[in-house]
């Protein structure tokens, strides 16, 4: 979408002989009989409605790959600590509770999307009404279809049910007399984006980095510049584990790029705006030298380490290229290997030994 929908993609597989067993599962926001029949004529094997329940949708992926489905006894609704987690955001028409059950629970993924949701559809009322005018009949239903579903996803049932009936209405022609529901859909989308930027305020802007904050960010971007390359989905949950430090170091241009990029899974276009990130930084994060980077990086990893992170390896190995350089060969090699195999003691006495050679010696004035 929007170059090529299910319905197309499907046609496209199911003709080629080589892919007649492959699974196809439809997940959509048309839950009407009409669209799961169309979708089962087309060739597809089943047919699941958003918003997306993570139990429905891991149960019918493993049912297709032959794998035998164990039901989870919390299944049937959110954990009620979820629930009270989010019972303090207080957003009108937002059902937090379902929203961060269909996330798998994670708050801070689940406010990353609401803020997004806030961001990126405050304008798609004027969009739709500028596609209706201009009789792109084919933006206007996508724009109203991605409202709804992306609504649905997140708990805001008013807006994904206003969205729904501006679609249907496009969808089948029937515009005499759509402005009152694109009236009822622009009131109930903005009350909404309201209610979250209540709730959920934009970052403050970005102040002058502190020389820890560039040494803790070098091996930040390291190690997200190997999973945006690898295309691996943990770069979204590291990204948000890394916001704090990204957002004091970063523009608020860069930081909100950067973030939208991954959470829409463009990595592509994350890595570039990564490595020219990274380019800008080259000479301020090295003129101080290896020193003040190494002392950050060091005392960054012992507190992961005194807390048995088990993240202080993924920290270890952004930082391996820093380690090597500035300690020996011999102590850094000894000290990635006793990260690597958990032996977390080991390594937090090694890092303090490190850290008690490295100090300036006391001023003898």
């Amino acid at each position: 979408m929007p170059v090529m929908d299910g319905h197309e993609a499907t046609r496209a597989i199911r003709s080629d002989p080589r892919y007649d067993s492959l699974p196809i599962i439809a997940m959509t926001a048309q839950a009407m009989a009409e669209e799961r029949d169309q979708c089962l004529a087309e060739g597809m094997n089943d047919h699941i409605t958003k918003p997306i329940d993570p139990d429905l949708l891991y149960r019918t992926v493993l049912a297709f790959a032959g794998q035998r489905v164990v039901p989870r006894a919390s299944a049937a609704s959110p954990a009620p600590r979820e629930a009270a987690a989010t019972e303090p955001l207080g957003i009108v028409g937002v059902d937090t509770a379902g929203g961060l059950h269909r996330v798998g629970g994670n708050e801070r993924l689940y406010h990353a999307m609401l803020r997004q949701y806030a961001e990126d559809q405050a304008g798609t009322p004027a969009a739709l009404r500028a596609a209706l005018a201009a009789g792109d009949m084919k933006t206007a239903e996508r724009l109203a279809h991605t409202l709804k579903g992306l609504s649905a996803t997140l708990g805001i049932k008013p807006a994904s049910e206003a969205a729904g009936v501006v679609e249907d209405r496009i969808r089948h022609g029937r515009l005499e007399g759509i402005e009152d529901d694109l009236m009822a859909m622009e009131e109930v989308t903005a009350a909404v984006i309201a209610g979250i930027w209540a709730a959920l305020p934009p970052a403050a802007p970005t102040q002058a980095p502190g020389s820890a904050d560039m040494a803790a960010v070098i091996p930040l971007l390291g190690r997200l510049e190997e999973l945006l390359a690898d295309s691996d989905g943990a770069a979204l949950d590291y990204v948000l584990e890394a916001q704090e430090v990204l957002a004091r170091v970063l523009s608020p241009e860069e930081f909100a790029g950067l973030t939208r990029e991954v959470q829409n899974f463009a990595f592509d276009e994350a890595l570039v705006r990564l490595r020219a990130i990274a380019a800008r930084f080259g000479t301020a994060a090295t003129a101080g030298g290896d020193g003040a980077a190494l002392g950050a990086a060091l005392s960054r990893l012992e507190t992961m380490l005194a807390d048995g992170n088990g993240e202080a390896l993924d920290y270890a190995l952004a930082a391996q290229e820093l380690l090597e350089r500035a300690l020996s060969a011999q102590e850094a090699e000894a000290l990635l290997r006793e990260v690597g195999n958990f032996d977390f003691d080991a390594a937090l006495v090694r890092v303090r030994n490190i850290g008690a050679r490295l100090a300036p010696a006391p001023s003898t004035e």
